[in-house]
């Protein structure tokens, strides 16, 4: 079996008839990689938590590159949400090759001692939520279908903070680097 684990880094070889989850994919980086998937010839799923920017991306891709595209409301804090884009996508392409998680946010910028307790607490269940959590539910729901097709390819985005501070990105950065940790750890459990 060979599921390959790559973080902050995309160097995906010959993808052409494989099929690929990119989660957060319907703006920024996110869609540019799914949009990038779809010109080497993968079919790949989108996912977002908001279902306007779900439906109108599928038609823009959809028309960009034909039926390939499948889409689906999604919030990755939701394992729930995520054993139904997993099962959808094999139905209807019959495997699920490449994950992308790209799923995140950040919500305040500035000095966290600014922060109130409450704001605080909101801040890091939403941050921490998306970036690691969101990130964990999104691999512990795959994995199970890579290891049963023996082959899978896993990128995480961890991005600014990770493995360095960054003024007034407290709590971004933490969530950051423990979703860097996590990947690392990971990619020694599936050497």
């Amino acid at each position: 079996m060979t599921i390959t684990l790559y973080s902050s880094s995309i160097t995906l070889m010959k993808m052409n008839n494989e099929t690929a989850l990119v989660t957060g994919s319907t703006s920024g980086i996110g869609r540019a990689i799914a949009e990038h998937l779809l010109s080497q010839g993968c079919q790949v799923a989108i996912c977002s938590r908001n279902e306007q920017s779900v439906t109108s991306t599928v038609a823009e891709l959809t028309g960009k590159f034909g039926p390939r595209v499948i889409g689906f409301k999604c919030d990755v804090e939701h394992s729930v949400d995520l054993i139904r884009v997993v099962s959808q996508t094999v139905v209807r392409f019959g495997s699920l090759h490449i994950l992308v998680a790209n799923a995140g946010r950040s919500a305040h910028y500035g000095p966290f001692e600014c922060l109130d307790p409450e704001d605080a607490e909101r801040e890091a269940k939403q941050v921490i939520g998306a970036n690691l959590i969101g990130t964990i539910n999104t691999l512990a729901t795959v994995l199970p279908q890579m290891k049963s097709q023996g082959y899978g390819r896993i990128v995480t985005l961890s991005g600014g903070g990770a493995d360095r501070p960054i003024d007034n990105m407290t709590i971004y950065s933490a969530s950051k680097g423990g979703l860097l940790a996590f990947s690392k750890c990971l990619a020694m459990e599936l050497e």
